[in-house]
């Protein structure tokens, strides 16, 4: 069964460099009711192939308090495309260049209540392009083998979706 449903009001709450907050409010049947939204320009997420090895970066998370294993990722920029913004964002965070990068997969973030669109990259032939990192984050860039990474998901080391779905997307279907 679909319901008609349509937008009375969406008011904006709060708004950053990133993302903003706005209410909406919804005519549902006959009701109206009212959802918070993150409304969020989308980001990537690269899966960064190195043989066997796979790039990853260790980051510090205030949302966690704690340090997470991830791959490297980022949020696309105003008009920005989101393929530049993954080669953009290899480079920031990793300091490596891929002459390669395949689209996998777009998902959302959590749909509940963002818009956030992650779009999913596998990058290849990689090399060394700066030894220079983005300075506004804190990052550590570790290379581990592909292996070892499904064990750490299922081990629960590795707890960033973005970077589970990517490895377990791209297990399902390489060769």
């Amino acid at each position: 069964m679909t319901v008609d449903i349509q937008t009375v009001t969406q008011n904006k709450i709060y708004s950053n460099n990133i993302f903003k907050i706005s209410q909406r409010e919804l005519m549902w049947g006959k009701q109206i009711r009212k959802f918070d939204i993150i409304e969020h320009n989308g980001s990537v997420a690269i899966l960064t192939l190195d043989n066997k090895n796979i790039v990853m970066i260790e980051q510090y998370r205030a949302s966690t308090e704690e340090y997470v294993l991830e791959i490297p990722a980022g949020t696309i920029e105003k008009n920005e495309k989101p393929e530049e913004c993954a080669m953009r964002e290899l480079e920031e965070e990793t300091g490596y260049k891929a002459k390669n990068i395949v689209h996998m997969i777009s998902y959302y973030s959590s749909i509940g209540y963002s818009t956030e669109l992650i779009h999913c990259y596998v990058a290849t032939d990689i090399y060394k392009n700066s030894s220079i990192i983005s300075d506004d984050e804190i990052i550590n860039v570790k290379k581990i083998e592909f292996e070892e990474l499904l064990d750490m998901i299922k081990t629960n080391k590795i707890i960033d979706s973005k970077t589970i779905c990517a490895i377990l997307f791209y297990n399902q279907f390489r060769n």
